[in-house]
């Protein structure tokens, strides 16, 4: 339908033959949509556990991804809205507005994950102590997954820098925002919630995903 031929696809990106707009803006979006969609089903659940901490998790990330780039792009003058915006005039002004409707995205994205997280809070099914123990180590685990994989990308050496330190530890920072956003917010609470335990199901299903993203879409999968 866009008459726009696949070449490859990794952890970096989509490598195609041509340039397109919608191609370029396509990721941001699918992320913003996956991200509202599973913030709003962890919403929905009433007791929390694995699947609802998932659920908040990769909300919560889609959103600040999708919203981060448009500020990354505004910022660098590069990425994938770089080529959306090109040769729309004046560009500098496009950049401005890409740039500042990102701040108003990723603002709202926290604003909202540490809301849900605080309404987990109140309710009792989140111990307000495990905060830190919930964003911390996850914000790490996807740095580093990120940059693993990155090292392997088959277009260039200097996206392990851009395409994964950048767009995992610094897209995803607002992870480290919610226990601080919540500290007072959630001081009073209603009764102690219980701490997450380690399931020896979701780690083993994580190795074998990590797995999968470094070993197989690092080095990419060529598609025509």
């Amino acid at each position: 339908m866009l008459n726009v031929k696949m070449l490859s696809i990794s952890t970096v990106g989509l490598q195609t033959a041509e340039s397109s707009r919608l191609v370029a803006a396509a990721g941001a979006i699918a992320n913003v949509l996956a991200g509202v969609a599973a913030l709003l089903f962890a919403n929905r659940s009433i007791s929390f556990g694995s699947w609802r901490y998932f659920l908040w998790l990769f909300g919560f990330i889609n959103l600040m991804n999708g919203a981060g780039y448009l500020m990354a792009s505004a910022l660098l003058g590069g990425g994938d809205w770089s080529v959306v915006i090109a040769g729309l005039n004046p560009p500098m002004l496009w950049r401005v507005g890409m740039g500042l409707t990102g701040i108003a995205l990723f603002t709202a994205a926290v604003r909202w994950a540490a809301s849900a997280m605080g309404k987990m809070v109140r309710q009792g099914a989140v111990n307000r102590k495990d905060l830190s123990r919930l964003t911390i180590p996850a914000y790490l685990a996807g740095g580093v997954l990120f940059v693993a994989a990155s090292v392997f990308n088959p277009i260039s050496p200097s996206l392990i820098l851009g395409s994964g330190a950048g767009a995992s530890l610094g897209l995803t920072f607002g992870l480290l925002l919610v226990p601080r956003i919540l500290e007072d917010k959630t001081e009073q609470q209603s009764r102690p919630g219980p701490s997450l335990q380690f399931s020896w199901g979701w780690f083993l299903a994580s190795i074998l995903v990590a797995a999968i993203f470094i070993g197989v879409f690092g080095p990419g999968v060529r598609l025509s």
